[in-house]
């Protein structure tokens, strides 16, 4: 049976730091090194890039935001601006829905559904606090901030 260069590397370097008692840290940097021996605390990216573990070793890949494990209090979502996470209030004064769909302001949050905006503030229009019904021209009855 043959063994990988890579894998009788990695086995030498576990011998060696079990015998020279090399802290642990250590020994799982060496193993997490790539196959050029290089980490992401070698390498520079350039703006706008970050370096990422991969497979075949560190590399440079694009910085994209994103709101996954970003941790927003209730009543607000994760949204994207100016290029950060941030909490906004989950309302339609803040929610951009997709094409085709329009923005409703419910108790439990807004909401994107199908259809097109009423024309016109009925007493059944719910707005969220600090906010009233107003007409505005291509929105139709919108929440805006008091």
């Amino acid at each position: 049976m043959k063994l990988s260069t890579a894998v009788l590397l990695v086995l030498a370097l576990c011998v060696a730091s079990a015998a020279a008692g090399a802290p642990s840290k250590k020994l799982l940097a060496a193993l997490q090194q790539g196959p050029g021996g290089e980490t992401c605390a070698d390498i520079k990216c350039a703006a706008g890039e970050i370096c990422s573990e991969l497979p075949d070793g560190p590399d440079c890949v694009p910085d994209v935001p994103s709101c996954e494990g970003f941790f927003c209090q209730r009543g607000t979502n994760c949204y994207i601006r100016d290029g950060s996470p941030t909490c906004l209030p989950n309302t339609c004064e803040v929610r951009e829905c997709d094409k085709g769909l329009t923005c409703i302001d419910t108790p439990d949050g807004a909401l994107c559904r199908r259809g097109k905006p009423k024309l016109g503030c009925d007493s059944k229009k719910y707005c969220p606090p600090n906010s009233i019904c107003k007409n505005i021209d291509a929105k139709g009855a919108h929440c805006v901030k008091i």
